[in-house]
């Protein structure tokens, strides 16, 4: 019982609501130059009334123009997958690349082009950093 009555006072409310949206709008002047606005004409006054548009209906073309974005994002996210997945095979290649290097010789060439040789520590944390770099980039 109680939620019926719930149900006729809201009811009631949207009703009446509804029933004011459709009353218009009216503007007008008061003596000192005022714009006033309101739902009710005032009386003995000159006043304008106001209309009021409905919102437009969504077009159907939007969720075409949507889909299209949605397809051009997924495409651009896809080519920089493949782009990434090419990158991370590259860095694998060269991370397996080093360990084998850093294992089997204890020369390297320096950025100053001289060639030296590398200590036991120094080669042990190339080794080691090639080590990561495999686990970070290889599957």
């Amino acid at each position: 019982m109680n939620h019926l009555i719930k149900l006729c006072i809201t009811t009631g409310l949207c009703l009446l609501f509804s029933a004011s949206l459709q009353a218009g709008s009216y503007k007008w002047t008061d003596k000192d130059g005022n714009v006033h606005y309101g739902s009710r004409p005032p009386a003995g006054s000159q006043y304008e009334k106001m209309k009021i548009d409905k919102a437009p209906r969504p077009s159907q073309t939007a969720p075409k123009t949507s889909a299209a974005k949605t397809d051009k994002a997924s495409q651009t996210i896809e080519s920089e997958a493949a782009k990434n997945a090419e990158i991370r095979k590259q860095n694998c290649k060269a991370a397996k690349n080093n360990l084998k290097l850093y294992q089997v010789h204890r020369y390297i060439k320096g950025a100053d082009g001289k060639v030296r040789k590398l200590s036991d520590s120094e080669r042990e944390a190339k080794i080691k950093t090639a080590e990561g770099h495999i686990r970070q980039f290889c599957d």
